[in-house]
């Protein structure tokens, strides 16, 4: 079953520290080829958007910062 668009945590969703979740990489992958939309969701304040992309890419994503949102908890 696909889904119209996902919202997808990070921090032991995507990686745990700086190693990448086993199948992380593939599915985005797969969504990027299907034109299947999703934003990454964070509620980590300390980084910006653009931090988060970069590390991403340092892990081998391929994604952009318009797929990464973050929000502050009060």
């Amino acid at each position: 079953m696909m889904y119209k668009g996902y919202l997808i945590d990070l921090d032991g969703t995507m990686f745990n520290g700086n190693e990448v979740i086993d199948g992380a990489i593939n599915f985005i992958d797969r969504l990027n080829v299907s034109g299947i939309p999703y934003l990454f969701l964070t509620n980590n304040a300390t980084r910006h958007p653009e931090e988060i992309l970069q590390k991403f890419e340092t892990m081998g994503f391929t994604t952009t910062v318009n797929h990464i949102t973050r929000r502050q908890l009060q």
